[in-house]
């Protein structure tokens, strides 16, 4: 999946995501990814090794800087097509891991295994996960087998390809992982054939499965010059958040109706008078100060944060863009 454009950025809304897990990010020339105005709102992480190891990176991390630095930490993984975060909390320990596994080979599942079977993440020779800690698995795989693939697809279910989908299938067994992204639903669109497939799954350790509230693909929201859909996962954890203070929010303030308010309550106020003392002069500035300020909690609205708030955004843009996405879902439902 492309690094996300524009219109994946004004999606991933702070206020509603914790963490974006991406595969095949786009990286300048200096091998970082062009988010300079997620920086803001987001902690962008990259492979362990992101600069040391000459192989490309193919996966990075958003995580929302809203989150506790106290609730969440990096998992140490030599790869770059591995990369994991821990979160810990009342819910206990979740590690999530950002997988992208080449067409060609499955090096990158047996450095996964490898990386399972250490002594901290793994008891009983290696067959049990360490006590109150759960696992997710979310990435492009690129394996196909009928467990998750369409079942229009039978001319992908060769014997290499299913030979190729075995090293997934028995990690997954040896950790009694479930999966969560439901079978059948496509995660690509082939940019020349049109033909839906499914190389991206999620999967997760049994005792996880019932805090995913939500685990499915929005097809109206993938991004331009993308194949591949986005996997959107709603998980009951309630991480540590820390708090955020609206604001005012000057620009949607009706300004006859605030001068108005003024008015009001600058005539409750003492009448003017010439101040010839220093106290005289406090109290009338601090009567002013708190007239204007009752005015304001009144009649400006709060604003909530935006993830990505430019001068030229408008009103209007916002409604075309819930139209396209409304659009998007009913050429879905129609192809359906």
């Amino acid at each position: 999946m492309a690094f996300p454009d524009e219109h994946m950025l004004k999606n991933l809304d702070p206020e509603e995501f914790d963490l974006a897990c991406i595969q095949e990010p786009y990286l300048n020339p200096v091998n970082l990814a062009n988010a300079s105005n997620l920086r803001r709102y987001w902690d962008i992480l990259y492979p362990s090794d992101h600069h040391a190891d000459p192989n490309r990176t193919q996966t990075i991390m958003l995580v929302n800087r809203k989150l506790s630095k106290n609730a969440w930490h990096m998992v140490q993984i030599k790869s770059p097509n591995v990369m994991a975060i821990e979160f810990n909390g009342e819910f206990g320990k979740v590690r999530i891991y950002n997988v992208y596994n080449p067409c060609d080979n499955n090096d990158t599942l047996h450095i996964l295994g490898r990386h399972m079977s250490n002594a901290d993440r793994a008891r009983n020779n290696n067959t049990n996960i360490a006590q109150g800690e759960n696992i997710i698995w979310l990435g492009d795989f690129n394996r196909h087998h009928p467990m998750w693939e369409l079942s229009g697809n039978t001319h992908l279910f060769t014997a290499a390809n299913l030979d190729a989908a075995g090293v997934l299938i028995n990690l997954l067994a040896i950790y009694n992982f479930v999966q969560v992204l439901p079978q059948g639903i496509a995660t690509l669109e082939a940019s020349n054939t049109k033909n839906l497939t499914r190389p991206d799954n999620v999967f997760c350790s049994e005792g996880l499965v019932e805090a995913f509230t939500s685990c499915d693909v929005e097809y109206h929201l993938r991004p331009v010059v993308t194949d591949h859909f986005p996997i959107i996962s709603n998980i009951d954890l309630s991480p540590e958040h820390t708090r955020t203070t609206p604001k005012p929010n000057y620009r949607e303030t009706d300004w006859g109706e605030f001068n108005e308010t003024l008015a009001t309550n600058l005539n409750a106020t003492p009448p003017p008078q010439e101040l010839t003392t220093k106290v005289q002069f406090n109290e009338a500035l601090a009567n002013l100060t708190q007239a204007i300020t009752n005015t304001i909690e009144e009649r400006v609205p709060k604003s909530k944060p935006s993830p990505y708030a430019k001068r030229w955004w408008t009103k209007d843009l916002d409604r075309e863009r819930k139209q396209v996405h409304k659009l998007g879902r009913t050429a879905r439902e129609k192809l359906a």
